[in-house]
């Protein structure tokens, strides 16, 4: 009888499996692990980027509720990026998080070589973007004085030699304005002497420019010279308010309020209104070619305003149109108890 020193094979008892060494066992084993560890990566890798896609949707969707725009969206995504944040929401929950990215991406935009008007633009769109995630409110009454500015307001400073600092508001006094900077102070010594243009902008109320210059600076913080005036620019839409205010529609000539051709006036009511557009709801067609006479009253006081067709919307089952328009011209006295009136019922 034959004794085997391996696992007989197939073919006969005189050939058999060579035995494996200890070593060969080992090395195996180590492949296999490696094998096995190498497929949950992969798996686990596929778990993150459904978990950073789902995040990513989220962010969109959270942006698109805040107002941003397609730019925006853009710059705050960039934000992310830069500053290698994991989770992108992160930045809409935590304003230092946003704050400090500010920083790492004006220093890049700094390496791109970008001019003074398309930093200051930049700049304006972080404010904004900034105001309309932290400080969301629907109207706030305008300013008339620069120490009216809230703290914790962002500002952009752009200067002749194209750079630009964005910081946060922190005091005024007579000596100055004091601002917390998201830059390092050692570019402070490239602007000192320079004429700089301030922008800031408020969520509800409007933009506002003027002229400075730094006059003084510490390891985070400058302190700005006191402007001499400052200008109110572009103010912040109002929202439609909803309403149920008589009104008439009247078809005019192009001219206003002077030629007035008094072939049709239509009875309807005013479903929604806000300082520059009317919802109307009516129970007949108009011509969206020709422009009209819309009259209504608020406070006690008859408005007229030139308007055109925007755009309608039909119930055919009720008869009604609801008929989008858009002031054209408006007397300044009814545009201004227009506001008050909107403001009032926001």
């Amino acid at each position: 009888m034959n004794t085997l020193l391996g696992i007989e094979v197939l073919f006969g008892p005189t050939d058999s499996w060579p035995t494996p060494y200890p070593l060969e066992i080992i090395v195996g084993s180590i492949i296999v692990i490696l094998l096995i560890s190498l497929l949950v990566l992969v798996r686990y890798n596929i778990i993150l980027k459904n978990r950073q896609s789902q995040a990513h949707q989220l962010f969109l969707f959270k942006a698109r509720q805040l107002g941003l725009s397609n730019y925006q969206f853009k710059i705050i995504n960039g934000l992310v990026n830069i500053s290698s944040i994991r989770d992108p929401n992160d930045v809409l929950l935590n304003p230092s998080l946003f704050e400090n990215s500010i920083g790492l991406f004006l220093d890049y935009l700094k390496k791109t070589n970008e001019k003074a008007d398309s930093l200051a633009n930049i700049g304006k769109d972080l404010i904004i973007t900034y105001e309309k995630i932290f400080h969301p409110v629907t109207y706030r009454k305008p300013i008339t004085k620069i120490d009216e500015i809230d703290k914790n307001t962002l500002m952009c400073l752009v200067a002749s030699n194209d750079e630009i600092i964005i910081g946060k508001t922190m005091t005024i006094d007579d000596s100055g304005y004091y601002i917390k900077m998201f830059r390092k102070t050692s570019l402070i010594q490239n602007i000192i002497d320079n004429e700089l243009r301030a922008y800031l902008w408020r969520s509800g109320d409007a933009e506002y420019t003027f002229e400075t210059k730094i006059i003084n600076y510490d390891s985070n913080a400058i302190q700005l010279s006191l402007p001499i005036e400052f200008i109110r620019g572009k103010e912040v839409r109002l929202p439609y308010i909803e309403v149920m205010i008589q009104c008439t529609v009247e078809v005019v000539s192009n001219s206003f309020p002077n030629d007035v051709n008094n072939k049709e006036i239509i009875a309807g009511n005013i479903f929604k209104i806000n300082e520059s557009e009317a919802v109307v709801r009516l129970t007949q067609n108009i011509d969206y070619q020709i422009q009209y006479l819309l009259s209504f009253e608020v406070e006690s006081f008859k408005i007229i305003i030139l308007s055109k067709l925007l755009a309608d919307r039909t119930i055919h089952e009720q008869g009604v149109h609801y008929y989008t328009f858009k002031f054209v011209e408006i007397s300044d006295i009814a545009e201004k108890i227009l506001k008050q009136y909107i403001t009032k019922h926001l």
